[in-house]
């Protein structure tokens, strides 16, 4: 009984991390801003919402309203959305500015994108 409650929160553990992962805040921004994901359908709450829908990683640049840089990552191809919060510094923010690659250097995206929308990165 002690082995299946262990492996019960180790799995659990793995998922909330896993999750995690895939919400990126500002540097500056509030532990407490974690609170504002919504789920795997459409950004949340002051949050784009980016979608990789190729067959490339992508290593994804930002910079944010303050001049402050995102820091970059890399999405796995056909991996699962990532989110970006805009709140900081008390309040939500209008938008700001990314720029997409594959790792191998290829262009995908390059704009200014406001708060609530979703960037999908597809194959063409």
């Amino acid at each position: 009984m002690k082995l299946k409650a262990l492996l019960t929160v180790a799995c659990l553990g793995l998922v909330s991390a896993g999750y995690a992962a895939d919400f990126h805040v500002h540097a500056g921004a509030e532990k407490a801003a974690k609170s504002n994901q919504q789920g795997a359908t459409s950004p949340g709450y002051c949050q784009i919402e980016i979608i990789n829908d190729t067959f490339d990683d992508l290593n994804v640049y930002g910079r944010f309203d303050d001049n402050s840089a995102l820091i970059p990552f890399v999405m796995k191809y056909r991996s699962a959305a990532q989110y970006v919060s805009l709140y900081y510094a008390g309040y939500c923010h209008q938008g700001m500015d990314f720029y997409i690659e594959t790792t191998s250097g290829k262009f995908k995206y390059n704009g200014f994108t406001p708060v609530g929308k979703t960037i999908k990165v597809t194959q063409f």
